[in-house]
Formats: C-alpha cells, sequence, structure tokens
C-alpha cells in the first residue's frame, strides 16, 4: 500500500509541474524575410533559436524569399490568409502601403525604439506614428579587395579622374575593375545608384513626387541626364558578361581577387568576407563628376509586425520585434553579419572596413530616409526602362528620359 501511495504522489507531483506547461498556448508564427546573406540569415536564426529557448510553447518558421519577388509573395501571403508576423519593407513608401492597407501593427508607446538613432527611426514613421523600427543603416558605395589594391600599389580614387583611372590600370592588369552582377536587376540599380542618388536626391528630397505628378518632366530634368551617362560611361569595366553573372558569382569574383570591386550596399561584406575569410576588404565613395567622392547613407529595411487580431500571436511578435533591438542583438548583428546596427553602443572595433564606413568624413557623407519613393509600379517601370537601356548598351540620355515620361503618363 505504502509503494501505491508512493507512486500516486509521485505522479502527481509530476503532474502539477507539468499542468502549467501543458496549459500554456502553443503558437507558431511567421518571419519572412530577404535577406540573402548567410551571416545574416545565421543572425536571424540565432535571435529565433534563442527566443524559443526562452518561449518553449513558440515555435517560429522563417522563410526567406529573393529581392526581386519579395514585395510580391508578402502580398500574396497576406491576401491568403497567409500573413507572416515579422516581416520587413525596403522603405517608406511601401511601409505607408502597407499601414494604409491595415496590415501593420503600430508600434507607438514600444520602448524599443529608443536604442535606435531618431534620424534613423523617422524612416519608420508615417505623420510621426511609429510603424516599426530598421535594423541597420546601409551605405550604398564601392566595396573593393584592399589585399589586391595592396598587392598593386592601387591607391583609394577621390576625383571622378581618379576612379577611371584607376579602372583603366585594373585592365591593363587583367583584372575585371567592376563586378557588375546585373543578371539580377536589382544589382543593376545598386550599381546606379552612386550616380541617380548623388544627382537627383541629395538636395532634392521631392524628386519622385515631382515626377509622378509631373510638375517636372525626366526630359526636362539634366540631373537624370548626368547621372545615366556618367553610369553607361562605366560600361566598358562590367566584365565579359555583366547580364549574365549573379550576385553571387560577382561577389566570389571579388573575394577571389578576379574583380577588383563591386558596388552594393554596406551589407555585401559578410558575403565576400565569406567568400574568402583571409582577405581584407575596404570601402570608398564612388567619386561623381560634379560631387566628388559622396558617401550616402541609407536606413535598412523596416521591421514590422502584422496588424493581427490574435492577441497572443501580437504578444510574442512583439517581444520577439523588442528583443531585436538590445545592444546584444545590435552587436551580434553588426559583428556577426559585418554591418552596421541601427542600435546605439555597438563597437564596430572588429571590423576595420566597417569602422572606415561610419567614420568616414561627414562633409562627404549624407543620409536620406523617411520620405516618400516610388511606389511598386513606378519603381517598376522606372527600373525596367533602365534596365532595358543598359542591356542594350545604349548611351543615349535623351531617348532614356523621353521614354521614362512616356512610361510614366500611362499611369496618369
Amino acid at each position: 500500500m505504502k509503494k501505491i501511495l508512493s507512486l500516486v504522489l509521485a505522479l502527481m507531483l509530476v503532474l502539477a509541474l507539468a499542468l502549467p506547461a501543458m496549459a500554456e498556448e502553443q503558437v507558431t508564427m511567421t518571419w519572412l524575410h530577404h535577406f540573402l546573406e548567410e551571416p545574416l540569415q545565421k543572425w536571424v536564426e540565432g535571435r529565433v533559436a534563442a527566443f524559443e529557448e526562452a518561449h518553449p510553447n513558440v515555435k517560429i518558421n522563417i522563410e526567406v524569399v529573393n529581392t526581386d519577388v519579395y514585395l510580391n509573395t508578402l502580398k500574396m501571403k497576406i491576401a491568403a490568409d497567409d500573413a507572416p508576423m515579422i516581416f520587413d519593407l525596403d522603405n517608406n513608401t511601401y511601409l505607408q502601403e502597407f499601414v494604409e492597407a491595415g496590415h501593420i501593427y503600430c508600434v507607438d508607446g514600444m520602448d524599443y525604439y529608443n536604442n535606435i538613432d531618431p534620424g534613423l527611426q523617422r524612416e519608420c514613421q508615417i505623420d510621426g506614428v511609429n510603424y516599426g523600427s530598421t535594423i541597420s543603416t546601409c551605405s550604398y558605395n564601392c566595396w573593393y579587395n584592399k589585399t589586391l589594391f595592396e598587392e598593386h600599389g592601387l591607391e583609394v580614387p577621390k576625383t571622378r579622374e581618379e576612379y577611371i583611372a584607376l579602372c583603366d590600370k585594373l585592365m591593363e592588369l587583367g583584372i575585371t575593375p567592376i563586378s557588375a552582377a546585373f543578371a539580377e536587376r536589382w544589382c543593376l540599380l545598386q550599381e546606379f545608384n552612386p550616380y541617380y542618388l548623388n544627382y537627383c536626391w541629395r538636395d532634392d528630397f521631392d524628386f519622385c513626387a515631382d515626377k509622378v505628378s509631373g510638375k517636372l518632366s525626366f526630359s526636362d530634368d539634366q540631373r537624370v541626364k548626368d547621372a545615366f551617362t556618367e553610369f553607361m560611361s562605366t560600361s566598358k569595366y562590367w566584365g565579359d558578361d555583366p547580364f549574365g553573372t549573379s550576385y553571387d558569382d560577382a561577389c566570389m569574383a571579388v573575394a577571389n581577387g578576379e574583380a577588383a570591386m563591386i558596388n552594393n550596399g554596406s551589407w555585401i561584406l559578410a558575403k565576400l568576407q565569406g567568400y574568402n575569410p583571409d582577405a581584407e576588404f575596404g570601402a570608398f565613395a564612388i567619386p561623381t563628376e560634379k560631387l566628388g567622392d559622396q558617401m550616402i547613407m541609407r536606413p535598412g529595411s523596416v521591421q514590422c509586425v502584422y496588424n493581427t487580431q490574435d492577441e497572443t500571436l501580437l504578444k510574442y511578435a512583439l517581444e520577439l520585434t523588442s528583443d531585436l533591438f538590445t545592444v546584444e542583438s545590435g552587436t551580434a548583428f553588426a559583428s556577426g553579419a559585418m554591418q552596421i546596427s541601427s542600435v546605439n553602443g555597438v563597437d564596430y572595433s572588429f571590423s576595420p572596413c566597417l569602422q572606415s564606413v561610419v567614420d568616414y568624413d561627414p562633409e562627404h557623407k549624407w543620409s536620406y530616409g523617411g520620405f516618400q519613393r516610388w511606389n511598386n509600379e513606378y519603381e517598376d517601370l522606372w527600373a525596367n526602362t533602365v534596365q532595358a537601356f543598359a542591356l542594350d548598351g545604349n548611351t543615349d540620355a535623351d531617348a532614356l528620359c523621353a521614354e521614362l515620361d512616356a512610361q510614366f503618363s500611362t499611369m496618369k
């Protein structure tokens, strides 16, 4: 009888300990993103693993989608009642679209974005109301194989003349100057950005709005023509098959020294170092003819929470999002993903390359954010037209602007 009683008591104790866990509701949610670099994906996986360990009843599915189809994929999932609880949007224009559609939870009053620079946080606001936060700040500039530069005694250019001379010297050495990954449209736009953004956006945050409204046509805007002309003037440095080269292959070429430079966002550093951990890499601003070297900084993607009516899902999604913006998470992001975190208090001494971007001369550095850009339809018109001209090798800036005006007029 005593043995039976002991077994019963032991069973009751086990059940008593298990009941709270059994009573806790099992929750499954999705984090959808388009972070293609492996170290950045590992950061996401690390954040999820830590959260799931602290919350055994929560399962977070991670879905990665290519950049070119990400936005349409997100819209289709929402329309199919399969919305991810956590997702990111590339810019403030997309943020406004999703806010107006009622898809994004307002995080006004949350504490986590107090760790973020207010200038970056403006990118995440609509009419002064917070709908998310940006994990990173990105720089659009040239990333180069520093080891290769040192082996050949090459100097970082500060002027347009020096930049062209550098490309010519690399051609003489049998090294592809610019590793172009134009098989992917977004990479072509990254190559264009140093010219387009510096000439068209730097002193005119109404550029996109004026083009959409027709206030200032492309044909009457010399800035667009200058940007496209300088961009296409470098086409002879793009390698043998720029439109057949993928992003991965272009990065690998720079990492291995087959090519010297690649023009893209700061997220690329992790991929370069992943392909060649023994090489050193550096960064500099692409010099333009009229503005010299101007490093372009922009807020990264806006991290959002889906506006669900499920209070349990919302609770855990907000808690996970808050965890992403601690100094510990920001440091793990910066050091692991080799990017610039939006979180204050992160030390970048682990990467001289990133430190050089953070410390770049303020007189030659500017940032944008918190204003409206193209919506998805206008972005496609703009990008497809630029891509078509570049693919054809058509350097006629007047013809490009005329075609853009014609394409934009179809939207009115």
